[in-house]
Parts: C-alpha cells; sequence; structure tokens
C-alpha cells in the first residue's frame, strides 16, 4: 500500500479509522482512502515535493554509480587488451 501525506481542509474535524483531524492536521491516505474523502482533505504539496525531490537525488545517484561502473569497466577491459598484446 502506498500511502501518501493529506491535509485535512474540511471547516470541520473528520473522522477517519476512529480517529479524530483537526482542519490542517496532516494524514496518511491510501489512493482508495483518498477516493472516500477527497471533498476533505487535499495532497499536501510540501510533502509532494519533497519525495520528488528525493526520488529525483536517488535517480541522479544511480545513474552517476552506473557511469562509474562503466568506466571502470572499460578501463579493466582496455588493461586486459594491453596485457594480451605481450
Amino acid at each position: 500500500m502506498n500511502k501518501k501525506l493529506y491535509v485535512v481542509i474540511g471547516t470541520m474535524a473528520i473522522l477517519h479509522n476512529g480517529n479524530r483531524y483537526e482542519q490542517g492536521a496532516k494524514i496518511e491516505l491510501t489512493d482508495e482512502e483518498y477516493a472516500q474523502i477527497s471533498l476533505y482533505v487535499k495532497l499536501d504539496e510540501t510533502e509532494d515535493e519533497k519525495r520528488k525531490q528525493a526520488e529525483a537525488e536517488a535517480e541522479k545517484a544511480r545513474l552517476a554509480e552506473a557511469e562509474k561502473a562503466r568506466k571502470e569497466a572499460e578501463k579493466a577491459n582496455k588493461n586486459n587488451k594491453g596485457e594480451g598484446k605481450e
């Protein structure tokens, strides 16, 4: 289950899974839970931006690691070819 962080925007508190959430409170919901109370909550954009930024940084690190591994493999390949000429 992938949960996202939402903010309660209703003018009155909501009750969800036995817990009371006041206006401005943050609540984690699945897509199905969100569909049921979507009139009273909205996606917390600050958390969504942080999540997107973290995903972008992770992808950048993964690409950098892959490039480093590729360069090391090329270097090892060149060294192996050089040893074969002798």
